[in-house]
């Protein structure tokens, strides 16, 4: 269907997910974030809050924000809130380069 590599970021939906595509494109897919998050590759994806997966290749930045919260910003623009409980393990791979 398309190569991992090509994901910026997935979406839980209900029962299943949403991925989305560098191109812009979108797809619906089952099975759910869990079952995603063990398939895919580790080394390059992770979880980043309970409903979303990242492609950490893709994150530009992060911002710290008054009310605690972080933000990871994407290669296209798009930006995901960074759960407190997976804060510090994402921002630690984030800044061993991945």
């Amino acid at each position: 269907m398309f190569d991992a590599k090509e994901i910026l970021w997935i979406g839980a939906d209900g029962h299943g997910a949403i991925v989305h595509l560098r191109d812009g494109k979108t797809v619906s897919i089952r099975p759910g974030i869990g079952a995603l998050g063990r398939e895919l590759p580790q080394e390059i994806f992770m979880a980043i809050n309970r409903s979303e997966i990242v492609n950490l290749g893709e994150v530009t930045g992060t911002e710290h924000k008054t009310n605690g919260d972080h933000l990871l910003t994407l290669t296209d623009g798009r930006r995901l809130v960074l759960s407190r409980t997976r804060r510090a393990v994402v921002l630690a791979r984030l800044m061993a380069g991945r």
